[in-house]
């Protein structure tokens, strides 16, 4: 499902994967909380299922593919975030590292017939040595291979990472669409806010 907000963002890159030109690299920014990974999920739930549209007689498959991407389960899929554990400190790093880094360029390094997919969130928390790391990547793509930066603040990002990536911005709307969505969607939230607190 397409929020309401993220109408124009998608558009985009389904005109992108129509066309075939889509970029060897996404930076998909925006504010907090917004949605950057439901958008980047909705997306490779396109490529994976090799489908430009995922309508709503397809509702099971959309959520198994979902299901795979959360649990980064897609066998061409990988993730790099911060959080893990560093090895040297054994504590949970606030940033992306660079061996984190290292790590995930060298496994999409390797030859793939089909679509391998690299997702990097939150991007402005790699240091920069990471983004140093990554750079490489960026300037010298591999053939079927997408890399997917998610990111608050792009201006957080050296601007020669930003510079080689095609840009997604995803901004609030106030408009009709999106205050029927969340009319509809009210009661909803209602019961996941009541679980939170």
């Amino acid at each position: 499902m397409t929020l309401p907000w993220h109408q124009n963002a998608f558009a985009k890159l389904k005109q992108m994967i129509d066309q075939n030109h889509l970029p060897h690299a996404l930076l998909i920014t925006g504010m907090l909380r917004i949605g950057k990974f439901e958008l980047m999920q909705q997306l490779v739930g396109v490529l994976i299922n090799n489908d430009k549209t995922i309508d709503k007689d397809n509702v099971r498959q959309e959520l198994d593919t979902s299901v795979l991407i959360r649990r980064s389960n897609y066998l061409n899929m990988i993730y790099c975030r911060a959080g893990e554990i560093n090895p040297t400190t054994k504590n949970r790093s606030k940033n992306i590292r660079v061996d984190q880094i290292r790590k995930f360029c060298e496994t999409l390094g390797k030859t793939a017939n089909e679509l391998q997919i690299g997702v990097i969130f939150y991007a402005d928390q790699m240091n920069v040595n990471a983004a140093n790391s990554l750079l490489k990547t960026l300037e010298e793509p591999r053939k079927n291979t997408l890399i997917i930066l998610l990111a608050h603040n792009a201006k957080s990002l050296p601007v020669t990472i930003v510079s080689r990536c095609q840009s997604i911005h995803i901004g609030p709307a106030y408009d009709q669409a999106t205050q029927a969505w969340i009319e509809q969607h009210i009661e909803h939230m209602k019961i996941l806010m009541w679980r939170i607190c």
